[in-house]
């Protein structure tokens, strides 16, 4: 409980410190209030959105200088980030106690989640091409299919709205490099833009015990291009990352060894927009993406291939009722071979309908949705979302929501040659939640969520190492949320306390801590700007019984203008060199994280 009184208490202090300096030196502006279009499928503010929900913006996108989106998402409440060592390393990520497959990822609405595993490969997405990354923290499978359990994550790129050129450069510890450059341009309804760049580390040793660097390196390629009239319009995306990725090897009595695998992730899009009314407007995405892993040291691989058309109308009902009709079919293709056995896996077909109305009548909001769906592993299924928001007064809101959300098991859990099962059922989660949000003065802020999610049918391996839906898991959870925005200053100070529970075993699940806080400061000197990231996480219990002690890291970053078009950038990431655990590599033995590092960066925007 010391970690509630802190956090209360900072709050507390905050309010009162920046509620004068907003007085004195600012206008006052709303530090939540943005479009946000991932918990309903349609555009609305964040201050009437019933769901929680969380936004990483530009401005913050470009302050942090991450290599990765996992660098972006560590510091935000509810979610807890599990990185195998420094930058594209494997990650995973447990949203509000969830497991890593239950948070389903997008870009640009368009999932990544591999048929293989249920995985998204979140590290080989590079920060530099997203306009910003909006975090639902509830059951999305209604609107999003399956893998929503603990919630969706959606990377929205952007795209010029004029003619535009911009271009960076940098790199720092452990020979990290940055270049990119991108342009674009709009004119007569045409527009066009396009992205390059390229990242690349040494690394470091990433195992603890082992005498070699494990790095990185990624070349991302994104490009638009559009046409777009009044009441119709087209769009095609393009999106491949490739790479490769060095790891380790070995343990359990053998020699620690390096090693390396390539990897390629593509989307390709088409979204043809029509309007067939005032009041109706209807999208269908086609999208064709791939995921595809070979290992340099053997012939093993793993590769998906998912087809799939959205189609999705929005009809709005006089001036309350919105309405979100759609349908969504898939195709699903995975091949691979681990340890020299092939993965022999079955296409797999999804085929779904869903419906959505949103009701907003002055100080009543309400949600009603659902989602019948026909998939190839788990037959027939129908999941739900009811939520509903009450104004108590302009500036205070209460909030319920629950919703049923389902995972199906993947194609190495069906097929897999170690344990497959290709009898398994859908895991199937439950989950509540309550909320209270105060803008008690216009520029800040305070949320407080409490939520409750069991899932029963969790996939795990019995007695005889085959995979059974034998588990069950319960877990309850508090966060608080204070952020503040000015002119001048800009606060964000949040933290969770959670009991995330396999009820099957009564112990707590693997690698998601109990309790978290992260701060964040930035202070803006006219055109430039200074900026502190403290992030606390508590322990966690990890495999074999072991336990990973809790840490602190704290990164600084800074902004210097040089004219109206240059800038320059840096960050010290780890600025007290704490040595933490990310995770076990083996008994003992243990993952070792990135060390104190400084970083710079050099950026040229036309516009």
């Amino acid at each position: 409980m010391k970690i509630t009184i802190r956090i209360a208490a900072f709050f507390c202090t905050a309010a009162a410190s920046l509620d004068a300096a907003a007085t004195a030196e600012s206008p006052p502006t709303a530090p939540d209030d943005v479009m946000v279009i991932t918990a309903t499928r349609t555009p609305v503010p964040t201050h009437r959105v019933i769901a929680p929900v969380d936004v990483i913006d530009s401005a913050t996108i470009e302050r942090s200088m991450a290599m990765e989106l996992g660098e972006l998402l560590r510091f935000q409440t509810g979610i807890d980030v599990v990185r195998t060592g420094g930058p594209g390393q494997q990650t995973s990520i447990f949203t509000r106690g969830t497991n890593s497959n239950h948070t389903l990822v997008l870009i640009d609405g368009v999932r990544i989640n591999t048929a293989g595993v249920g995985l998204a490969a979140v590290q080989n997405i590079t920060p530099e091409m997203i306009e910003r990354v909006e975090i639902v923290k509830a059951p999305r499978t209604t609107l999003y299919g399956e893998n929503a359990i603990g919630g969706v994550i959606n990377v929205i790129t952007g795209a010029p709205d004029g003619p535009d050129l911009s271009a960076f450069g940098g790199g720092g510890q452990d020979e990290t490099l940055k270049l990119g450059v991108a342009a674009g341009t709009v004119a007569g309804g045409f527009g066009v833009s396009g992205r390059v760049q390229h990242m690349s580390t040494a690394g470091y040793p990433i195992v603890e015990g082992a005498d070699f660097d494990s790095g990185w390196d990624n070349t991302t390629v994104e490009a638009k291009v559009g046409f777009d009239r009044d009441r119709w319009g087209v769009e095609g995306r393009l999106w491949h990352s490739e790479g490769t990725d060095e790891f380790v090897t070995g343990g359990s009595g053998a020699p620690l060894a390096p090693a390396g695998q390539d990897y390629e992730n593509q989307i390709v899009a088409l979204a043809v927009r029509t309007q067939l009314a005032n009041n109706w407007a209807s999208v269908v995405d086609l999208s064709f993406n791939t995921d595809d892993l070979r290992q340099q040291q053997s012939s093993d691989f793993a590769e998906t291939k998912r087809a799939i058309i959205d189609w999705q109308n929005t009809i709005g009902l006089g001036d309350q009722h919105t309405l979100v009709a759609g349908a969504f079919i898939a195709n699903e293709d995975v091949t691979g071979q681990s340890f020299g056995f092939p993965l022999v896996a079955e296409d797999t077909d999804t085929v779904a309908i869903f419906l959505e109305d949103t009701a907003d009548y002055g100080r009543h909001v309400w949600v009603l949705a659902g989602r019948l769906s026909d998939h190839d592993a788990i037959g027939k299924d129908f999941t739900w979302n009811v939520e509903y928001g009450f104004d108590l007064t302009d500036a205070m809101r209460v909030t319920a929501n629950a919703g049923r959300a389902v995972r199906a098991p993947s194609a190495s859990e069906r097929f897999g040659a170690f344990g497959g099962n290709p009898e398994l059922e859908e895991e199937d989660a439950t989950t509540v939640q309550a909320g209270w949000q105060w803008n008690f003065v216009p520029e800040q802020n305070i949320r407080l969520d409490v939520f409750h999610t069991e899932i029963d049918n969790l996939i795990a391996s019995d007695a005889n190492f085959q995979l059974q839906n034998i588990d069950r898991a319960r877990i309850s959870g508090l966060e608080a949320a204070y952020s503040f925005a000015s002119a001048i200053w800009s606060v964000r100070i949040a933290g969770k306390l959670q009991d995330p529970e396999n009820e099957t075993t009564g112990t707590t699940l693997l690698r998601r801590s109990e309790e978290s806080a992260t701060v964040s400061v930035v202070r803006n000197l006219g055109a430039h700007q200074v900026g502190a990231d403290l992030q606390l996480v508590g322990s966690r219990a990890d495999f074999g019984d072991q336990r990973l002690a809790g840490y602190g890291l704290t990164n600084l970053t800074g902004r210097f203008a040089i004219g109206a078009r240059w800038r320059l950038h840096g960050r010290i990431e780890n600025l007290f060199d704490r040595d933490y655990t990310p995770a076990y590599y083996d008994f003992d033995v243990r993952y070792r994280a990135p060390s104190r590092g400084a970083y710079v960066e050099l950026r040229y925007r036309m516009n």
